[in-house]
């Protein structure tokens, strides 16, 4: 691969760090960048880049805040779309990179579920090595039949580079050999490193590939499913994957498999006031009749002013609450769609806040806005959210409601779809008793600030 391009993967690597990581990485040498292999990050250590030498030290110390944020950035703020990958210990990225996480494990039914409090992430540097695998292809053929292939080397020896090669070189053919049907397991996303459906990685056009799949499952998936002629697997490291593969290769003796071995697995939202009697205006008033006239004129405007502040007061009051109603219903319609679209979707967040400001007032309107700008800038997604959940013209109830929701984005699918689905049903609540107190405090509010209204008028005149 050119230099040039080696530079900028190890660029494209580095922008998936948070911004105060991302210029210490940047801040590398051109030789150190073609070179680098992994970014690694430990809390409360200095972010080190992985080269042939050894591990450099960078001048920029991690923070447990900022692994939380590489995992946001790298799932696109929609970690509930990454759960299956986050309990088994990576995450695939857009571009072709992998993600190696360490935190607290969650476990439950002897099985772990998730991963918390993260400690460490390795982000490593895929770099494609196209061409590796055409000296090695044409010899794996037999009489015109593709043979069982195993490719050995120590760890870091370049297995699986070779291994994503050779599946392209056979998915393509060539003059020498016909092409070849294969269905990929690539149970640790590090060959083809699947994103969203799409392969990242160019494994050829007539590769199937079954992601983030034991291979002792997928291999009976693909045998019933895809008619492969060759069965390609990365990583064969328990005794489970051994007897799929031999019953395989039993039931199917032309299918063959190409695979590699290691020692060490990787794990994987009124009325008008009335003018006051007058006498007939003598031609001869004095002076004194005068200033009895500009008196109770001046007490007329009194009332009045006293009248229109009283309406105005009741009015403005009354189209607060209905705001505030108006907002509940926003926000509870808009969380509903959101697990709607966690759970069946998975839709990215920043898109998904995105399109849920589209279909809300103002107040909901400008919260998801806000909200996602942050995050499309890197910011914090929950500090972002819990900020612009204070400023909502809500009571205080309902603003903890939804600013509780912050932490729980980061969850997993079911906890994050459960907690939402919380949040609206609560929110919900809060609008149906808003509006069956609605007709009585405006009742109330309308007699309390005429009647203030009527007895100050009372007293000025």
């Amino acid at each position: 691969m050119p230099k040039n391009e080696l530079i900028s993967r190890y660029e494209q690597a580095a922008a998936i760090l948070p911004s105060r990581l991302r210029k210490a990485a940047l801040a590398l040498s051109n030789e150190e960048k073609a070179a680098a292999e992994e970014l690694r990050l430990r809390a409360g250590r200095p972010l080190t880049v992985l080269l042939p030498a050894g591990e450099l030290p960078l001048e920029a110390e991690v923070e447990p805040e900022e692994l939380e944020t590489l995992c946001d950035i790298a799932t696109e703020f929609s970690r509930y779309a990454a759960s299956e990958s986050i309990r088994e210990g990576f995450l695939p990225v857009r571009g072709g990179f992998r993600i190696g996480l360490c935190g607290t494990a969650v476990m439950k039914d002897g099985a772990n579920t998730n991963l918390k409090n993260l400690s460490s992430a390795a982000i490593r540097i895929a770099r494609e090595r196209k061409g590796v695998a055409e000296g090695v292809a044409p010899r794996l053929f037999r009489d015109g039949g593709f043979v069982n292939t195993l490719i050995l080397s120590p760890p870091g020896g370049g297995k699986t580079t070779l291994l994503r090669d050779l599946v392209r070189c056979l998915s393509e053919g060539g003059p020498d050999r016909p092409p070849q049907r294969i269905s990929l397991i690539d149970e640790r996303g590090e060959v083809a490193v699947v994103h969203r459906g799409a392969p990242q990685m160019d494994v050829g056009p007539r590769t199937d590939v079954l992601d983030a799949c034991p291979k002792a499952l997928g291999i009976p998936i693909v045998l019933r499913a895809m008619n492969p002629q060759i069965i390609a697997v990365d990583e064969i490291t328990v005794r489970e994957d051994l007897a799929a593969m031999n019953m395989a290769a039993g039931h199917h003796p032309r299918r063959q498999r190409p695979g590699a071995s290691s020692k060490t697995p990787l794990s994987a939202a009124p009325g008008k006031p009335g003018l006051p009697p007058g006498g007939p205006h003598p031609a001869g008033r004095n002076r004194t009749g005068l200033r009895a006239g500009g008196t109770a004129m001046l007490r007329l405007l009194g009332s009045l002013c006293v009248a229109s502040g009283g309406a105005l007061a009741w009015y403005v009051q009354r189209a607060e609450r209905r705001r505030e109603r108006d907002t509940l219903w926003d926000f509870q319609q808009a969380f509903r769609r959101m697990g709607e679209e966690v759970r069946m979707a998975r839709t990215p967040l920043p898109a998904l806040l995105r399109a849920l400001a589209l279909d809300c007032g103002k107040p909901a309107a400008a919260f998801f806005t806000a909200v996602s700008h942050a995050a499309a800038g890197g910011e914090n997604l929950p500090r972002a959210w819990r900020e612009q959940a204070e400023a909502l013209p809500l009571p205080g109830r309902d603003k903890s409601a939804i600013s509780a929701l912050a932490r729980e984005l980061q969850g997993d699918e079911e906890k994050t779809c459960k907690v939402i689905s919380h949040v609206a049903y609560e929110l919900a609540k809060s609008a149906e008793e808003a509006e069956r107190n609605r007709s009585e405090e405006e009742k109330r509010a309308a007699a309390l600030w005429f009647s203030a209204s009527a007895l100050l008028v009372i007293l000025l005149i």
